[in-house]
């Protein structure tokens, strides 16, 4: 990249915090004079606006346009083969499975480990530092994330000293080394695994947060009529949470 080019991106994200300032500037100017009547109402409808035009412009738009083009074929003309081929090709539908079993595992195995964890500290008394504890790889970046699991998967060949957990203790128990992320498809679920250790500490947080929303006089009520820790869990905390765990 030459210096010219170089100068030139820096202009266009010069100009383009430029243009988004002028306009939350002149979104402000506009409430100030709107009328009295509802004005929290518009205020709110301005302040949103940007947001819903980024949104737009880009998210929704790239999608529709994105769904417009699968239906069209190199020529331009309306056509199914797009969708033939995603679904004859092996390698497409491997990773339409990928993508099927991510949506199914990540969000379900992380929000039953952050309710069993957020049901297991309540009311601890260390139950700051515990949350603490598991909300941490939520704060680290994707990166970080990947620095410190890379440790865990390395692979090195026979011989040599084993700097990734898993085959040091593979090769502790005298084991050959493993090529933890070459494997297929066992590399899938070992992804998995990463992003429900990033994952489990935002779950954590919501649940615990709907867990003490939940009134005591309820708790209470069950507790008198005998019930046991799991009758409380499953009649009392899961309906009292339906809405954070949807």
């Amino acid at each position: 990249m030459t210096t010219a080019d170089l100068t030139g991106k820096i202009l266009q994200v010069v100009m383009g915090l430029v243009i988004f300032a002028a306009i939350i500037g002149i979104l402000v100017l506009l409430m100030g004079r709107g009328p009295k009547k509802g004005r929290d109402y518009w205020q709110l409808t301005w302040f949103l606006l940007p947001a819903i035009l980024l949104l737009a412009i880009g998210l929704i738009w790239p999608a529709v346009r994105t769904t417009g083009l699968a239906f069209l074929d190199n020529s331009g003309n309306f056509s199914f083969d797009n969708f033939v081929w995603m679904f004859t090709q092996p390698s497409a539908i491997r990773t339409l499975i990928n993508t099927v079993i991510w949506v199914l595992f990540v969000p379900t195995i992380s929000t039953a480990l952050g309710l069993a964890y957020a049901v297991w500290i309540d009311k601890s008394r260390g139950e700051r530092f515990y949350k603490a504890l598991v909300f941490m790889p939520m704060a680290i970046s994707f990166v970080g994330a990947g620095i410190i699991w890379r440790f865990v998967y390395e692979y090195r060949s026979a011989g040599r000293d084993q700097i990734g957990l898993l085959n040091a203790m593979v090769v502790g128990l005298g084991g050959d080394p493993v090529q933890w992320l070459q494997t297929d498809p066992l590399n899938t679920f070992l992804l998995i695994v990463v992003m429900i250790w990033i994952q489990t500490g935002f779950a954590m947080v919501v649940l615990s947060a709907a867990i003490k929303g939940i009134p005591t006089e309820q708790i209470e009520a069950a507790q008198l009529d005998g019930t046991n820790a799991w009758q409380r869990f499953s009649n009392v905390t899961v309906p009292g949470i339906r809405s954070s765990l949807v």
